[in-house]
């Protein structure tokens, strides 16, 4: 979730590791919120697209606790994560 500087560099290396990775960002393009330049912003998009990196922009999330600690210590809490696009679908 999200396409920060660190979100795209691990899900680049995932997808070289043989991965199905999707980035799901609210904006319509990569690092809008930071006036980075369009044109650069596509490229690097274009790039990771290449690596197997896929993109769902345009994207709000909601997110449900389903169950906050497992049964034993190792066990991850539950999530459940709802998309739409930002017009509310």
């Amino acid at each position: 979730l999200g396409a920060g500087v660190i979100a795209l560099e691990m899900a680049q290396t995932f997808a070289t590791f043989g991965s199905d990775v999707t980035v799901i960002q609210r904006s319509e393009r990569l690092f809008q919120s930071k006036g980075v330049d369009k044109e650069a912003a596509k490229i690097l998009q274009m790039a990771l697209e290449e690596d197997g990196v896929m993109f769902l922009t345009g994207t709000t999330k909601q997110v449900t606790t389903l169950r906050s600690r497992g049964d034993g210590p190792d066990d991850f809490p539950l999530l459940k994560f709802i998309f739409g696009n930002n017009e509310g679908g």
